[in-house]
């Protein structure tokens, strides 16, 4: 209904695309997020402990454990995760900032990352509306608000990441809707900030996870594809965006190194085809 009227009346298309609605949409959006899923409770999962009268903390368990013991060792002075091994050392620097304001509180803190988490529903909105339409923008942000707080309702059932636990994934999901956003913007306007944004944003979850850096050469490769006919610009896009991924992510996979010297990143490589592959 809402889409026929945007199509048909006037009215709806002025009133949608005024100023006011373009600011108050997106706050809208990230208030709702909030407070839905904040609202719904966690009702047990693998990676947090279920909360109870006598314990109402929804402390972190397993891999969730492992990421919250290493932020809470750099508030101790311990370097990341005890200066121990890790491939995920940003979310790590997230979660202890999470802990500069929240304490050992994990419900606080529960509210805080749900809080920051509410820019992916703000992200799909600015991306859907960039796509299509502001309609198609709050349609896709409504599916995610929706799509999260059902994989909170079933934690129970399904073991599967959701805003509330302590998990990568949708901090990933969050820098790839941040790719897909700027990746538009690139497009529009081919600016040189906007490459070595892509490559910092690429090379910025590639600290959360390692996946994304999978990223890097398919974004290379676009990059060479749409200036084929102009070397200049193939070489100076490509180097920026260069840049911009090295400066974010060579200092960890450098001086990130275990007791024998090597670095983690090559440690977690070599581990993936040693035990997966």
């Amino acid at each position: 209904v809402l889409f026929v009227l945007q199509a048909c009346d006037a009215r709806v298309r002025t009133f949608l695309s005024s100023k006011t609605m373009q600011i108050l949409l997106p706050l809208l959006v990230l208030v709702a997020a909030a407070l839905v899923w904040g609202f719904t409770p966690l009702r047990g999962d693998s990676l947090a402990v279920e909360p109870s009268p006598s314990n109402p903390q929804p402390y972190p368990l397993r891999d969730a454990r492992v990421h919250d013991l290493g932020a809470l060792s750099i508030l101790y002075g311990n370097g990341i995760n005890f200066k121990g091994y890790t491939d995920k050392p940003l979310y790590m620097v997230i979660l202890a900032l999470f802990h500069l304001v929240t304490g050992y509180d994990y419900l606080f803190l529960q509210w805080v990352q749900i809080l920051f988490l509410s820019l992916i529903p703000v992200a799909a909105y600015l991306l859907g509306k960039r796509v299509h339409s502001t309609l198609f923008g709050v349609l896709a942000a409504v599916l995610l608000i929706l799509q999260q707080r059902n994989a909170v309702v079933l934690s129970r059932m399904i073991s599967s990441v959701n805003v509330k636990i302590l998990a990568t994934e949708t901090y990933v999901l969050l820098g790839l809707l941040g790719i897909c956003l700027l990746l538009f913007h690139w497009e529009g306007r081919n600016e040189r900030r906007v490459d070595l944004l892509l490559g910092a944003l690429v090379g910025a979850i590639s600290l959360i996870r390692l996946n994304p850096l999978l990223f890097v050469p398919v974004l290379l490769l676009v990059i060479i594809m749409r200036n084929v006919k102009n070397r200049r610009k193939m070489v100076s896009q490509s180097l920026l965006f260069i840049l911009g991924f090295a400066i974010l992510f060579l200092p960890w996979a450098l001086t990130g190194t275990n007791a024998d010297g090597q670095p983690f990143f090559f440690v977690k490589i070599r581990d993936i085809f040693q035990q997966r592959i």
